[in-house]
């Protein structure tokens, strides 16, 4: 229904690898009966447990995810309860997204972490030390991306947000 009124579907939370997958197979069959633009500007929330081999497709159908740092800090409840390559590989898979193609955004939902969880998206340190899923860290130019343009176009106002430019309300 939202493909065929053209409402945007986001703030679709999807915590887990499974949902992921069920959300990006529900978006292949909404493109194969509307065209890729029924879905244009979709997006998924959290990015909690996501499966890397899951990325190559979500950036050809143009999927975008909001990602909240927080989770990584929950890497040895996961390794425990699941496994240490689950903890390693898809809490927070912030670093394979970029690379795959997925403009992922910066997620905030508690007050007063935004550079407690910056930090995060940098180190993946826990409260501990513990580095979980180094090879999904960001650079500070992508952390900044995400916080700033990327996020803009994730609200759909990157016409007049996320950036330092001419027209737009940080026009200095």
């Amino acid at each position: 229904a939202s493909a065929r009124n053209n409402v945007r579907f986001a703030n679709t939370h999807t915590a887990g690898d499974r949902s992921v997958r069920n959300m990006l197979d529900m978006i292949v069959q909404i493109q194969k009966q509307s065209g890729p633009s029924a879905t244009k500007d979709w997006a998924m929330d959290h990015c909690r447990y996501v499966d890397p081999a899951d990325l190559p497709r979500a950036a050809r159908l143009g999927v975008s995810f909001s990602c909240a740092p927080k989770y990584i800090q929950s890497g040895a409840s996961v390794a425990q309860a699941f496994n240490e390559k689950m903890a390693n590989t898809m809490i927070v898979p912030v670093g394979a997204m970029v690379k795959a193609g997925v403009k992922v955004v910066y997620e905030a939902d508690r007050d007063n972490y935004t550079w407690d969880d910056l930090e995060i998206l940098l180190t993946r340190k826990d409260r501990q030390g513990q580095v979980w899923g180094p090879q999904d860290r960001v650079d500070k130019a992508t952390a900044l991306r995400m916080i700033t343009r990327w996020a803009a176009d994730y609200v759909l106002r990157g016409d007049k947000l996320g950036s330092i430019e001419t027209g737009k309300l940080a026009d200095l």
